[in-house]
């Protein structure tokens, strides 16, 4: 005898398709997706309509020049590679000078950047990709600097590609990948000169592993000679800059760390937020499983180890240059 309070049968069965469904959803995918989502609000939304300060003025100031000759003339006075000047100057031909123009293009590289730590890469698994997407998505600096007029947010879009890029050509060799990263190294370069650590050390890394199977890609190192070119003809303003007694930022010391990691979590409160985030995540994986997995997979290859050891060098060294004296900005690590 059928109950006369069951449900209709088309509906029955699509609630136990729906069920089958989230049952076999994989919770680290969708807490990565949510994460892009939720990024991408917070670029939207957070700190709207402030006006330009004074950095974001001097792009207008630089990108507002009557031809690219010009714009690239400018940014030889300036202390910043001319990439993101160049391409800010062909977007303004386009679409103007306001204040939402400028800093448009800044909002679609920071939520962009993302998007190319899933990528997939020999030796990183979907997880771990999807976990350094939700990172980079909900990293505070990240949204701060995707609502201003600058080349920050572009500079990290492009050093994510490269070291995605950089990865895959420790893990399989050859003049394609090697082509790939050396173009994407350039351009990293020519967005902002601190890229010249990070691209000259993945270069001796790729070097030491691979030796003389890396040394038949010397091709690719050819592209790098127009971005060294421009550094050489930019030496000399660099150099003023560079000096302590014309330099604006102060110099770095021990009591200014805890203010840098702050700076790198987002302050204290999100900091505190990361940590449960973190948690919840690991007994996500405690629960599916993820424990007894790893105890029999194989461990990550050694190019996903040499591009995290490189990344912590770079900043080490960055650290290390600005306790010696010289311009400073937390941003730039």
């Amino acid at each position: 005898m059928s109950d006369g309070l069951s449900m209709p049968a088309g509906r029955s069965a699509a609630g136990r398709s729906w069920a089958r469904v989230v049952q076999s959803a994989d919770p680290l995918v969708a807490a990565g997706w949510a994460a892009v989502v939720l990024g991408l609000a917070l670029r939207l939304f957070a700190r709207p309509d402030l006006p330009l300060w004074l950095d974001e003025a001097w792009t207008g100031a630089i990108v507002a020049q009557d031809s690219l000759g010009a714009v690239l003339r400018e940014s030889l006075l300036d202390a910043n590679a001319p990439l993101y000047f160049a391409l800010m100057h062909g977007w303004s031909l386009l679409f103007g000078l306001s204040n939402g123009a400028l800093r448009f293009p800044a909002l679609v590289f920071g939520a962009l950047a993302p998007l190319i730590a899933l990528i997939p890469v020999k030796g990183m698994p979907r997880g771990v990709r999807y976990l350094w997407c939700a990172l980079i998505a909900l990293w505070i600096p990240g949204v701060w600097y995707s609502q201003e007029a600058r080349c920050y947010t572009l500079l990290l879009l492009l050093a994510m590609a490269c070291t995605v890029a950089y990865m895959r050509l420790l893990a399989q060799p050859d003049l394609r990948r090697a082509t790939v990263w050396a173009l994407l190294g350039a351009l990293c370069i020519l967005t902002h000169y601190h890229a010249l650590v990070l691209v000259a050390c993945q270069g001796l890394g790729y070097l030491a592993l691979h030796r003389f199977q890396a040394l038949r890609t010397w091709p690719a190192a050819l592209i790098f000679a127009p971005a060294l070119g421009w550094v050489v003809v930019h030496l000399p303003r660099l150099a003023q800059f560079a000096d302590p007694q014309v330099a604006w930022f102060g110099r770095l010391g021990l009591a200014d760390i805890p203010g840098i990691v702050f700076f790198m979590l987002g302050d204290i409160p999100v900091a505190i937020g990361l940590i449960c985030v973190a948690l919840i995540w690991l007994a996500v994986g405690l629960l599916r499983g993820a424990t007894a997995a790893t105890d029999t997979a194989e461990p990550p290859p050694s190019s996903v180890w040499i591009a995290v050891a490189i990344d912590y060098a770079v900043r080490a060294a960055l650290m290390a240059r600005r306790f010696r004296g010289g311009a400073w900005a937390r941003r730039l690590i």
